[in-house]
């Protein structure tokens, strides 16, 4: 019996069983415990075994409808597309990091030198009506300064005084960009929203431009050809319908 025991019980419980010997009502007790928890576990081990023949036979069921079939094909696809949308978007993460470092660069290193040009050019522009243009800060655009002292926004210009300061901006970038590349500065009827006597002040400010850089000019307006005869080399007139 004590080998039989042995294999059951440690040596500590068997010690513990000997000192605190429990009485027959008390193992019946325990019995009818452990009986009813059997039992209860019983019906719970049923009811989960119906629960798995019913969630089997509804997945059997799927597997083999076509609704089934058009979501595994409809989540491969969007699968696919959400790997090419992250492609995308991990190529234009990196393009916007650089174009950033681009921008601090150019800051860095032209940014002064293209706003005093622009503001040179935009004071010609205007007749002296303005008479410096300040960068953007932050979230805030182009301001520029009139003779005044005043502080403009570029959404508070006129429109045709918004054009000038445009042109003023691409003919500084040009002029400073050609110093290390050498390239024209091509402008296809960039102030037909010009007066005449704005239109007069722009050629002349081109003419001067073309004695350091080659100046390409398209228009579709006879007079400014005509103001310009002999002042530069004229390509044949083409017509389009």
């Amino acid at each position: 019996m004590r080998k039989q025991y042995a294999m059951i019980f440690t040596d500590e419980q068997w010690k513990k069983l000997q000192e605190e010997m429990p009485t027959k009502s008390i193992i019946q007790a325990k019995e009818e415990t452990l009986q009813a928890d059997l039992a209860k576990l019983q019906v719970e081990l049923e009811e989960k075994s119906a629960q798995y023949a019913t969630a089997k036979v509804n997945v059997q069921q799927m597997e083999k409808s076509e609704t089934h079939s058009t979501l595994i094909q409809r989540y491969q696809i969007e699968k696919s597309e959400l790997n090419e949308m992250a492609k995308k978007w991990a190529t234009y993460k990196i393009a916007k990091e650089t174009l950033q470092e681009t921008i601090r660069t150019f800051k860095n290193k032209y940014l002064s030198k293209i706003l005093e040009k622009t503001t040179n050019y935009f004071y010609k522009l205007t007749n002296g009506g303005y008479v410096k243009i300040h960068a953007p800060q932050g979230d805030k655009p182009f301001t520029v300064e009139g003779k005044d002292k005043i502080r403009y926004t570029v959404n508070e210009l006129s429109q045709g005084t918004m054009n000038q300061l445009y042109v003023s901006l691409r003919l500084a970038i040009s002029e400073v960009m050609n110093e290390e590349h050498r390239f024209p500065f091509i402008i296809d009827d960039g102030f037909v929203h010009f007066d005449s006597t704005r239109q007069k002040r722009m050629m002349n400010i081109l003419l001067e431009v073309a004695k350091r850089q080659q100046v390409i000019v398209f228009t579709c307006h006879q007079h400014i050809v005509r103001d310009q005869k002999g002042k530069g080399i004229y390509l044949n007139q083409v017509v389009t319908v």
